[in-house]
Parts: C-alpha cells; structure tokens; sequence
C-alpha cells in the first residue's frame, strides 16, 4: 500500500457516484486511492467483517495500522484531500442518521452502475 485508500462498495450506484464526486474535487497532489470491498486490495488489506455485504459503510485505510469504518470518519478523513470546506462541519450531526437510512435502501434507489473512469483517473483505482 502506497498511500491511503477509500474502499467502496463496487456494487452500489450511489457509491460510485460519490467516488465521482470526490474524484471531481480530489486535490492534484493528493495520494488518495480507491478500491471496491469486493476486490483483491480489499482482501489483501481488511478484516473479513469489513468485506462482508451488506456494505453499510465506506472504508477509509490510512494505513495498514489505521481503519476507519464509520460513516463521518471517512468524510473527516477525505477533508485534507477535497476541495469541499463545510465538509466537516456539516456531515457528522447532520447527514450520519441519513446515511444509515439510505445505506439500506442505496441499490434499490441508485441501481448498480459501475462508472469506468478516464485514463487520467485510472491511476488511482486499485482494481
């Protein structure tokens, strides 16, 4: 592993579109890199109980020594690499009961597109 990683269920519209708006405000010099939970990083990298569905939660791994599963301790890890300011503020009292309420409804209401992304973007998926 390189760098941190957000690991995302692969399956899921909804969390592809979310990986396409991070990518669209992903700072240049970030080291930031994605992987789907159903891939071979995943295995390589997470305990079985993160890779199992129903994926309720993104994974951000800082490193191999540090996870963090819980929906706002992704997005406070994701902060130093977007551009998006009230990020922080806004999403842990706010958008968590939110989430959770979506989470079980995501592929029923988003399907299960899979987005390629473009040559200057595929660096940073691991599989």
């Amino acid at each position: 592993m390189t760098g941190p990683v957000l690991f995302y269920d692969g399956a899921c519209g909804l969390c592809d579109r979310s990986v396409r708006w991070v990518l669209r405000r992903l700072r240049p010099e970030s080291p930031l890199s994605f992987a789907p939970l159903q891939g071979d990083h995943a295995a390589r990298f997470l305990p079985e109980s993160l890779r199992r569905p129903p994926f309720t939660t993104v994974v951000y791994l800082e490193s191999p020594a540090h996870v963090a599963q819980i929906e706002s301790a992704a997005i406070h890890a994701l902060a130093p690499h977007v551009t998006a300011w009230g990020l922080r503020a806004i999403w842990p009292p706010v958008a968590n009961p939110i989430y959770r309420i979506v989470s079980r409804s995501r592929h029923r209401w988003f399907g299960t597109q899979c987005t390629l992304p473009s040559p200057d973007q595929h660096a940073r998926f691991l599989d």
